[in-house]
């Protein structure tokens, strides 16, 4: 029999879950997301190797569905082919609260190649001939930039922009020529590609991670406007000016772009929706769940918590997987810290069935917090969503708040081939007219 204490562990151990995995972590799971035509990164792959010369890719999804670790994979993948992958955070050098512009996301790219660089080729990268010394000394000389220099050898490039992101972009919109400062920054980009290019005897493909966390929210105060009108800006009427030229470049992005721009046409997008432990609606059914996926979150349990089963039933498991919709943070980070929170005190009922108490509670508490995200307002359109299965607006003044909705993961978004959406089960009781909805609470 499990003691608290061991169960507090497993709490513990879940409770740090969302970090990204690499695909040789015991705790990856292959085709989570769907395998062969239904796998995302392989298509992302196909798409650059298929593609000559320049390459633009958005890579979306909702928070939680694991983007940044299929990024990882994407870069291993690339790695062992006839390519080399220079994947970096942007948030490591920006603010995620703050607008910027396409001159300030190309200087974060340079920063970012700059720094990979100086990992792999340090004896190389601090000479004063490097393209690297010379984009850092122009910086300098450029804008003026404080604290912008190339340490030691083989040390983080200091081109740090969070504590002076607006100092920096008041600077480059005060230049005398903004256009001649941009493709300064595409020429020393282009510049530092080549060099590694030669080096490595590959093309090269830059991943700029972690980009969809300047999402803003267009309905909330100025700040929050101005940064999500920055990031539509940037990368729906900026496209040619955040390409490398003979490189291919993937951005990370909020799924809200498709909503608001037509960039599909311009540009490959590919989203990683949540696992889809639904079946695909019909007109005959809908909200059926789906054993393919529910045996990929098994699968993913049995990895984090091999134990699990002297915790849950498998009706329990179920329960809660359903539940979550297929968003994993929700169901790991979430629903089942919450359910180990309580079991530790309740060990003469382990395992705990679908009705138990705990479930029952765990599963009430998730569906208030979740109505919390909406306003009566919205219900007319949710429903809607709920009825079509899709997220087109009926005029544009709809299009912010299914994006701040989307945000939220009041709606969620699944694919079998081609996107659907629907509301988080948690809503269905509610807002969803009750004739219809077969709710997972």
């Amino acid at each position: 029999m499990l003691t608290a204490k061991e169960i507090r562990e497993y709490k513990k151990t879940l409770s740090h879950s969302g970090q990204p995995l690499d695909i040789s972590d015991p705790y990856y799971v292959p085709n989570l997301h769907g395998k062969d035509g239904y796998d995302v990164i392989l298509r992302l792959q196909e798409a650059i190797e298929d593609t000559d010369g320049t390459g633009l890719y958005y890579f979306t999804g909702q928070r939680g569905t694991g983007k940044s670790t299929e990024l990882r994979r994407l870069e291993t993948l690339l790695n062992a082919s006839d390519y080399r992958c220079i994947r970096f955070d942007a948030l490591n050098y920006l603010n995620d609260t703050q607008a910027i512009n396409a001159q300030m996301l190309m200087l974060i790219v340079a920063a970012g190649i700059g720094d990979w660089i100086n990992q792999h080729y340090p004896e190389k990268a601090a000479t004063e001939e490097s393209s690297l010394a010379r984009f850092c000394n122009w910086l300098n000389t450029e804008i003026k930039l404080e604290k912008v220099d190339l340490q030691v050898p083989g040390v983080k490039l200091a081109l740090n922009l969070k504590p002076m992101q607006e100092s920096v972009a008041e600077k480059i919109r005060n230049l005398g020529d903004q256009q001649r400062f941009h493709r300064q920054i595409i020429d020393f980009i282009s510049e530092m590609c080549t060099w590694v290019s030669k080096r490595e005897q590959r093309r090269l493909v830059i991943v700029v991670d972690s980009l969809e966390n300047l999402r803003g929210n267009p309905l909330a105060g100025k700040d929050q406007e101005l940064l999500f009108a920055s990031v539509l800006d940037v990368f729906a009427d900026r496209i040619e000016q955040i390409k490398v030229p003979d490189v291919h470049v993937v951005y990370s992005v909020p799924p809200y772009l498709c909503l608001l721009a037509n960039i599909r046409p311009q540009v490959a997008w590919m989203s990683l929706a949540s696992v889809r432990v639904y079946a695909a609606p019909t007109p005959q059914t809908r909200r059926q769940p789906r054993s393919e996926g529910l045996d990929m979150m098994r699968e993913l349990l049995d990895k984090r918590l091999p134990n699990w089963r002297e915790i849950l039933t498998d009706e329990g498991f179920q329960r809660l997987a359903l539940l979550s919709g297929g968003d994993l943070r929700q169901f790991i980070v979430r629903l089942l810290v919450d359910a180990l929170h309580f079991a530790q005190y309740a060990l003469e009922r382990l395992p705990l069935k679908a009705d138990d108490p705990i479930i029952e509670d765990v599963a009430s508490a998730c569906a208030s917090e979740m109505l919390q995200l909406t306003v009566r307002s919205e219900w007319p359109l949710l429903r809607t969503v709920a009825e079509r299965h899709n997220i087109l607006a009926d005029d544009r003044d709809q299009i912010k708040t299914l994006a701040h909705l989307l945000d939220t993961k009041v709606i969620l978004n699944y694919r079998n081939g081609k996107d659907w959406y629907d509301l988080h089960p948690t809503l269905w009781g509610v807002i969803d007219p009750p004739t219809t909805a077969t709710s997972a609470a």
